[in-house]
């Protein structure tokens, strides 16, 4: 009866999953660069469907909302009206067959790296095309399949075997939120001339929706494309991996601009148990919002706790928050993960999937560490001999017991 009790007991725990939160979406659908590390508008060709409604002032990965989580297109194409969504500033694609096109997107702290950690998810990256001159997108199972980026093998970091598929972002430590990824693929030399429909397909969690950008290119035989220029790394999305990059994080250094977030001296180990972990939270909102700190443990991001401050009026300011720790978290490894929302949502039914910016921290959780105080990150570890010793007292203890029990 107990052994049933138990296995029951762990395959409820097993079940209850929390998805760690993600975004993400094309800027770019003709880069003239390949891995590269800094984004460039100048390299820019052609833009996705409607960005000129998205242009987020001209910074690279500023969110206004032009994520999508569906197999739907966010903007749908409808009796031909592919013009609508182009204009001279941001245009629609031409691309000749043969050629080599690049993509580009914003990381959005969907990397796994020596900044982050080695569990962050990346289940597929696709890209599909529809047929000749269409007038209305396809429907899900219509679209065809052009290339199969596949996903980073987990468990490999940025610059060790890591940076693949959707990772392919070389400069992803020095501004996690913000920095340039690019795939690269061949459109089909045996295409006839005429306009396509594309869809851009990115699935974060296993089992979830994908994060999808569509947009639409003339395939033209005349004119001479620009070759997207190599810049040497360790890999890419055609074949190998992202750039060497082994710095800590120097976004913490830097002003927040937008709806941006951050923890200024994360704890990165505290003891067994805790029940609160107080963490400083620096943070600038363009508008009224909810601030939220999750405790998260890995790989598998069950949750077990959370800090939140509503109401968050617009500018910057800095708020000391206290993360309610739940669920008697086990020694192990873990993610402190702030993130922004619009006010209201912080707490709502899947709110996390308006989020506005957030960030990953890895810490540890162990019964030889306790925080002292994380806002200063002063931090102390028992020596090894005191944990013995402890140990030794609480196994004679359970003897004791035993033996009066007899």
């Amino acid at each position: 009866m107990k052994i049933r009790l138990l296995i029951s007991v762990l395959l409820i725990n097993l079940m209850i999953v929390t998805l760690v939160k993600c975004h993400s979406w094309i800027d770019c659908t003709d880069y003239t660069e390949k891995n590269g590390k800094y984004y460039d508008a100048a390299k820019c060709r052609a833009r996705p469907r409607n960005w000129s409604q998205h242009t987020g002032g001209g910074v690279f990965g500023a969110d206004t909302g032009y994520n999508h989580q569906d197999l739907s297109c966010k903007y749908a194409l409808s009796g031909g009206n592919y013009q609508s969504f182009y204009t001279s500033a941001y245009p629609m694609a031409t691309y000749k067959p043969g050629q080599e096109v690049c993509l580009a997107w914003p990381a959005k702290n969907h990397v796994a790296a020596t900044c982050t950690n080695q569990y962050i998810p990346d289940t597929s990256n696709k890209i599909y095309y529809s047929s000749i001159n269409p007038t209305s997108d396809p429907s899900t199972n219509d679209w065809k399949l052009l290339v199969d980026w596949g996903n980073n093998p987990s468990p490999s970091l940025l610059g060790q075997g890591g940076g693949k598929a959707f990772q392919n972002c070389p400069a992803f430590c020095e501004n996690m939120d913000k920095a340039l990824c690019t795939g690269c693929f061949t459109i089909p030399s045996t295409w006839p001339e005429g306009r396509y429909a594309f869809q851009w397909r990115w699935i974060f969690n296993a089992g979830s929706a994908p994060y999808t950008s569509c947009w639409d290119a003339q395939v033209t035989k005349t004119g001479t494309p620009v070759t997207p220029t190599p810049v040497p790394s360790t890999g890419n999305n055609n074949g190998g991996g992202g750039g060497n990059n082994n710095n800590p994080p120097v976004n913490n250094n830097t002003p927040l601009v937008g709806n941006s977030i951050r923890i200024t001296s994360p704890p990165s180990r505290v003891g067994l148990n805790p029940k609160t972990i107080d963490v400083k939270v620096e943070y600038s909102a363009t508008q009224t919002v909810d601030i939220v700190v999750d405790l998260l443990s890995l790989p598998n991001y069950v949750w077990f706790g959370k800090a939140i401050q509503k109401n968050v009026n617009s500018g910057s300011g800095t708020l000391n928050l206290s993360i309610q720790v739940q669920n008697n978290p086990q020694a192990g490894n873990y993610v402190i993960k702030p993130w922004i929302v619009a006010a209201g949502q912080g707490e709502a039914n899947l709110g996390w999937t308006q989020e506005l910016d957030r960030k990953e921290y890895p810490m540890t959780m162990s019964e030889n560490a306790v925080v002292i105080g994380s806002n200063n990150a002063v931090r102390m570890s028992l020596d090894n001999n005191s944990g013995n010793v402890m140990v030794m007292l609480f196994v004679l203890l359970h003897v004791v017991i035993y033996l009066l029990l007899l």
